[in-house]
């Protein structure tokens, strides 16, 4: 089976492209994504055995359609001429079909606005939904069709991926993370299985959560252009792997304006 070419939709903290900073998945080893997002680090890795869930309403709709009865049509049913402003709700779609065309829209903070229900502009185009993006969506769609989305009861052996919601992150997620409780969960999984749980300092103040025994993982850049320091725990893993990772190459600041300022002072 040929490997998923990108995420199926927009989530904010997606890890599409940090997955290359962490450990290998073994061949054949299921995946675990208790808090799966656009479960970006399980597509890397779309042909293993998957289980995810994710407590976010939207996703509880939109996951078992794409896993579920989404077909390569119900995607390429999806218009992708639409003016800024369309609001998707008047589009004659199903639930998931506009779910998923609105999240192609709005991540983090806006997601859950009514704002988000409305074409936007992303670099001239309606939104990032272009014909190319639903094209590849729609041949992906077909490659997880062998995945699981349900809640995760820590008892199977796997790789666990838990990318809780960070505690120091600035956007409201609703619920509040019980994170003593997380590692409490995190302390149930099974013998042999394989751990990685992501964090990040705090980008006002550079606190580090200390939860868990983080370290760093690598510099992120976010698409205002403001940095922080990824944090990673891991359990189970030979310390090869660690090759990946380095010191931070920049200090945790927040915008561009500070670094200039850093560089005159």
């Amino acid at each position: 089976m040929q490997k998923v070419k990108g995420p199926l939709f927009k989530w904010f903290g997606s890890k599409w492209r940090a997955a290359a900073k962490y450990p290998t998945v073994p061949e054949g080893m299921t995946i675990v994504e208790p808090f799966a997002g656009s479960a970006a680090f399980a597509l890397r890795y779309s042909n293993h055995p998957v289980h995810i869930y994710d407590c976010n309403e939207a996703l509880q709709l939109l996951w078992p359609w794409l896993i579920g009865p989404a077909t390569h049509a119900d995607v390429m049913a999806i218009p992708t001429d639409l003016k800024v402003g369309q609001d998707i709700r008047d589009l004659d779609l199903c639930p998931e079909q506009m779910i998923l065309l609105k999240l192609w829209q709005r991540t983090g903070r806006y997601a859950d606005s009514d704002a988000a229900w409305k074409v936007s502009s992303w670099g001239g185009q309606p939104g990032q939904w272009t014909e190319a993006c639903r094209a590849r969506v729609a041949a992906d769609v077909e490659k997880v069709k062998h995945w699981t989305f349900e809640p995760v009861d820590f008892t199977r052996v796997g790789y666990y991926l838990i990318d809780p919601p960070y505690q120091f992150n600035a956007y409201d997620y609703g619920t509040p993370i019980n994170y003593e409780r997380m590692v409490e969960r995190i302390a149930e999984i099974p013998a042999g299985s394989l751990v990685v749980a992501c964090e990040a300092a705090c980008r006002k103040t550079g606190v580090v959560p200390d939860y868990l025994p983080f370290e760093h993982s690598h510099t992120s850049v976010t698409a205002r252009r403001t940095y922080g320091s990824e944090l990673i725990f891991t359990h189970g893993f030979a310390g090869d792997w660690r090759e990946k990772l380095g010191p931070p190459r920049r200090s945790v600041l927040r915008s561009r304006k500070e670094r200039k300022v850093r560089r005159t002072s």
